[in-house]
């Protein structure tokens, strides 16, 4: 079972690593708010926090519905959470808060 699990974890780094590649592609074929949000959680279970930050970032920026760019902003708080950056995550939290409350 230990072995088993072992030979899983690669797979699964690749999996990421063509998923975060291919969310890529798509953004530079056709850039919307969905795809940034997804490269950004891609890129966060990854550990790319930067990247995943940046991704967030511009999925808020392209976003026009209230409610969806409040559950961004959560997003992103749990990522920078993940990246220890906790200031931050307050910060994107009381976000996401104001925009519900609006």
């Amino acid at each position: 079972m230990v072995q088993a699990e072992r030979e899983r974890v690669p797979a699964g780094a690749a999996l990421k690593e063509r998923a975060i590649e291919y969310g890529r592609q798509v953004i530079t074929e056709r850039p919307t708010a969905d795809t940034y949000r997804l490269l950004g959680a891609a890129l966060c279970g990854n550990g790319e926090f930067t990247a995943a930050v940046e991704a967030y970032r511009r999925s808020i920026e392209m976003q026009s519905d209230p409610q969806i760019v409040a559950n961004i902003y959560r997003d992103l708080a749990r990522c920078l959470e993940q990246a220890g950056r906790h200031v931050d995550a307050a910060a994107a939290k009381q976000r996401a808060e104001r925009m519900v409350d609006d």
